[in-house]
Formats: structure tokens, sequence, C-alpha cells
């Protein structure tokens, strides 16, 4: 991972490279009490880089981009592990409750876990 010292250019490209990066490699969306400020200490830059990044890319602040970060997340955990019971998907997501989960995935999806994944599983392929 490259490291975006503070005295660097702003460079949103790097910095979302980055952003994958650790999410993925560290898993941090499961960690309940993430914040700009640790993701943006873990990735070697301030919080401000980081969120303008976010802001311009996505269109969303992070809170935002965390919580549907998590529920893409969350689908592919219900894909590979159907079975899987609301708090086991809400904890593997990063959520603290599962009626936190169920409320963000509502939101995001417009149906409940479960109503999605039936509908999934009966009318077609979720596309990335």
């Amino acid at each position: 991972m490259e490291k975006v010292g503070r005295t660097k250019r702003f460079d949103s490209e790097v910095l979302l490279q980055n952003l994958m990066e650790v999410m993925e490699k560290d898993h941090l969306y499961r960690d309940v009490n993430l914040t700009i400020e640790i993701l943006a200490e873990k990735m070697g830059t301030n919080r401000t880089y980081l969120s303008r990044a976010i802001n311009e890319n996505y269109q969303m602040p992070f809170r935002h981009w965390l919580n549907s970060y998590r529920i893409e997340r969350s689908i592919q955990y219900m894909l590979q592990h159907p079975a899987a019971n609301q708090e086991e998907i809400a904890k593997q997501s990063g959520f603290l409750s599962a009626s936190s989960f169920n409320h963000k995935f509502k939101s995001v999806t417009g149906s409940s876990p479960r109503l999605w994944l039936v509908e999934m599983s009966i009318g077609g392929k979720y596309k990335q």
C-alpha cells in the first residue's frame, strides 16, 4: 500500500486504491467502532483527504459509504452462507446488531435481507 502523507499532494485515485486494499485485507469494515480517523490513520493519511476522496468519488459522506460497503459485504456473505442467521450476518458485516443491519439493508436495497435472498434465489442473479 502506498502511503499518502500529510504533505503530499491530494491524490484521490491513490487514496481510493489504498482504501479498498485495507478494507479487504484487514476486514476493517467488521469493526463496529470504525471511524474515518481510525481508517485514515491505518492508511497513513488524514481524515480530510480521505473524506474528500470518498465524497468526490462516491457522492456520499464516509458514514453512508461505510454502511453501503457493509451492505455489499453482507450480500456476499448471504450468497455464500444462505443459512446464516441475522446476528451472524450482522457481525460478519460490521453492524452492531441484527436490527441495525436489517434497517440499513432495507434502506439500501428496498427489502429485508431474508426477502432479498429469497427473491435472488427465485428470480435471478445478483449483479455487483
